[in-house]
């Protein structure tokens, strides 16, 4: 252990982080570079989980959660729709929709007559920003929700940053709080689970996805009937009318988002899942509580640190003491290490749910090799100028 409390492994490690640090200066903040530190934001290692580990497995379908296509129905007909759902005593009837400007007489009479009539409905409503910064809350008309609970349906996403992976449960705006869609619902459906939520104060949720259709029951527009028996199985069950593509089309990009179960986790080129789909699995997660959880970033420095202390000595010790093996030796320690590391950061996210900003880790291993050549020309000439005390000083 000679040199492990060395002054040069200290500052070699502290080197590092320091480049690191320049380095993400440089490259999410210089224009021509955009496009790949935006390739780099919108990835995660945790989506190779989903897109091929969790894809893979075989786990039971949620039956509490039953998702009905609206298509492209009018307000008439969606209103046909929550009456016939009604009839067979469902807990909770989510419309992922708004209402916002009138329409025909005749649809709107029919929509507004059914939101009043039952005490089991729940609206979208949506932020949005204005050109100031400013957000406004986009609501149905008075009229439609004078009887209806209501919750915001956005993700939070950017331009730079389009995956959904995360869900806000609730917002503070112009002093009052709102709860997000997802939230509403299970308040009204299981006011335990609801309560496990608030508990949290995560401002920010991160989304464990149960997966897409395969795991819910989805039920198509034209199912939605008075003689329809099998309808009985939505007795107490939560209810979710959304958007779900066309017979025509089952793909429309309208209300199609990316998530991790994206099968093309890299380079992705088509979204994978509608948004009522994506409610579908945040109202799962909070029922079931398969709460995903965070390392505290502070934890994730010092693990950061050690690891890459324990790095710098061993190539220190080689590069100065056995150079015939560095190169070879160190690559090989370098690759494994950083296969290892994405490694138990899947695994430590498939079996605790567990998040680790892996990224603080992995990055500082990759430089370090080439960090220390520079550090090497640094440390030699302070040698020779200021007689400064290195390892690297020429014998």
């Amino acid at each position: 252990m000679k040199y492990f409390f060395h002054r040069d492994v200290l500052l070699s490690v502290l080197f590092v982080f320091l480049i690191t640090f320049l380095l993400k200066l440089f490259v999410f903040n210089v224009e021509f570079l955009n496009p790949f530190a935006n390739a780099l934001k919108d990835f995660k290692f945790t989506d190779i989980y989903y897109s091929r580990l969790k894809s893979d497995q075989s786990s039971m379908p949620d039956t509490n959660v039953v998702v009905v296509n609206i298509g492209y129905n009018t307000r008439e007909e969606i209103a046909r729709q929550v009456e016939i759902i009604n009839r067979f005593n469902p807990e909770v009837v989510a419309i992922d929709a708004t209402f916002e400007q009138p329409r025909s007489p005749e649809e709107d009479s029919a929509l507004k007559a059914v939101l009043r009539k039952y005490d089991n409905i729940v609206l979208a409503s949506y932020f949005i920003s204005n050109h100031d910064g400013l957000k406004s809350l986009v609501q149905s008309a008075e009229k439609f929700r004078s009887n209806a609970k209501e919750g915001f349906a956005n993700f939070p996403s950017t331009i730079n940053q389009k995956t959904i992976r995360s869900f806000v449960p609730k917002v503070k705006h112009d002093g009052r709080e709102y709860l997000s869609f997802s939230s509403q619902v299970v308040k009204m459906a299981d006011s335990k689970a609801y309560s496990k939520l608030m508990e949290r104060s995560d401002k920010v949720e991160r989304i464990n996805y149960k997966g897409n259709t395969e795991r819910f029951i989805v039920i198509p527009q034209s199912a939605i009937s008075e003689n329809n028996k099998a309808l009985k199985l939505l007795e107490s069950k939560i209810v979710l009318l959304g958007f779900h593509g066309t017979a025509q089309s089952p793909k429309v990009l309208e209300d199609l988002h990316f998530t991790p179960m994206n099968p093309h986790y890299s380079g992705r080129s088509n979204p994978d899942m509608y948004g009522v789909i994506i409610q579908a699995n945040i109202i799962s997660m909070i029922l079931e509580e398969r709460y995903l959880n965070k390392i505290p970033l502070w934890l994730t420095y010092v693990l950061a640190f050690i690891i890459l202390y324990l790095h710098m000595f061993v190539f220190v010790k080689f590069y100065i003491f056995n150079q015939i093996w560095y190169d070879v030796l160190s690559r090989v320690s370098q690759i494994f290490m950083s296969v290892l590391l994405v490694g138990i950061e899947i695994l430590v996210f498939a079996i605790f749910g567990w998040t680790i900003k892996m990224a603080i880790i992995l990055v500082p291993v990759l430089l370090s090799l080439d960090v220390l050549f520079v550090y090497d020309g640094i440390a030699k000439f302070l040698n020779k100028k200021f007689k400064y005390k290195t390892l690297f000083a020429d014998e």
